[in-house]
């Protein structure tokens, strides 16, 4: 979650930085919440579907096990549980499974390897954050 007035750190330049506004889909608010935030895609992403993910230098195959909930852009509530497929510009909570074990940190206790990308054929499909690990 990020806030209007929290102090953040730009990387890979290194630079502090003061979140001064916060805007999702042209409406300012006052903080946002996500786990994966689904970028522009063509086909729905659904149980079983592979990815690639990229967690700093890492680049390993993976499989989206389960779709855990659909959540509100802005507030982070629930808004569906266990949703049959995730659309674009949705956020969302999955399990990802590896195709071998890997290492990783929660976002809350380490935040920069805490994030991690899932692309599909070369194309960025999702960005998300570690909040639990199984």
């Amino acid at each position: 979650m990020v806030q209007v007035g929290d102090k953040v750190l730009v990387q890979p330049q290194n630079e502090g930085a003061l979140i001064k506004a916060l805007s999702i889909d042209d409406v300012s608010v006052q903080k946002c919440f996500s786990r994966i935030v689904v970028f522009n895609i063509k086909l729905p992403i659904t149980k079983g579907y592979s990815v690639v993910l990229h967690h700093q230098s890492l680049v390993e195959q993976a499989v989206i096990t389960k779709l855990v909930a659909q959540l509100h852009k802005s507030s982070g509530e629930v808004v569906k549980k266990r949703p049959r497929c995730l659309v674009r510009n949705s956020n969302a909570v999955v399990e990802l499974e590896t195709s071998r074990p890997v290492c990783m940190e929660l976002y809350r206790d380490v935040k920069e390897l805490g994030r991690f990308m899932l692309r599909v054929g070369g194309v960025t499909i999702a960005a998300g954050l570690v909040t639990q690990i199984f």
